[in-house]
């Protein structure tokens, strides 16, 4: 290889790192492109965010770690990192920590939601300590304060079976 070849993709892989840290990522994983990210899922480069360790699995954006600081979450998995505010759609959330925002559907199976707004969903595990929830499933986790509008609960004596119970709650019944 000449030095002029080996210089232009020096240059090109400088660019590429720049043009990652104009969008507060860190790292892409596996065959995740910026111009992969431009064709398939936008809304990642609208968002601010910070460090971000996202990659490519299948049909689905997989976001490995770092903080979503503000912005709309359209669809995708969740690993890890702290979510501080922003509008969820749809995805499977696992992350450390949900500081604040709107969730509008999806499965969330995180350690702590700490405020923000329920408003459908399938919670699977986890923390809730505060926020509003409007709708949607608890299957297990601990409530510790918050308001309930309404939803249902698991029939816990089904075990984790599809095919299990699911009973309304009030929030008379979590007074």
């Amino acid at each position: 290889m000449k030095k002029s070849q080996l210089r232009r993709i020096i240059k090109e892989e400088i660019l590429k790192e720049d043009e990652l840290k104009q969008y507060g990522i860190k790292k892409l994983r596996g065959a995740l492109t910026i111009e992969k990210i431009k064709k398939r899922c936008p809304w990642i480069l609208k968002a601010k965010i910070k460090d971000a360790d996202i990659g490519w699995t299948k049909d689905f954006l997989e976001w490995y770690d770092g903080t979503w600081i503000s912005g709309t979450w359209k669809d995708g998995n969740f690993r890890n990192g702290i979510w501080k505010n922003g509008i969820w759609e749809s995805g499977s959330f696992y992350g450390k920590i949900w500081e604040n925002g709107t969730w509008k559907k999806g499965n969330f199976f995180g350690k702590t939601w700490k405020n923000g707004t329920w408003e459908n969903g399938y919670w699977g595990a986890g923390t809730w300590e505060n926020g509003t929830w409007k709708n949607g499933r608890w299957s297990t986790g601990i409530w510790k304060k918050g308001k309930w509008i309404k939803g249902q609960t698991a029939d816990q004596n089904m075990g984790t079976s599809p095919n299990r119970g699911w009973h309304p709650i009030s929030p008379a019944d979590i007074q």
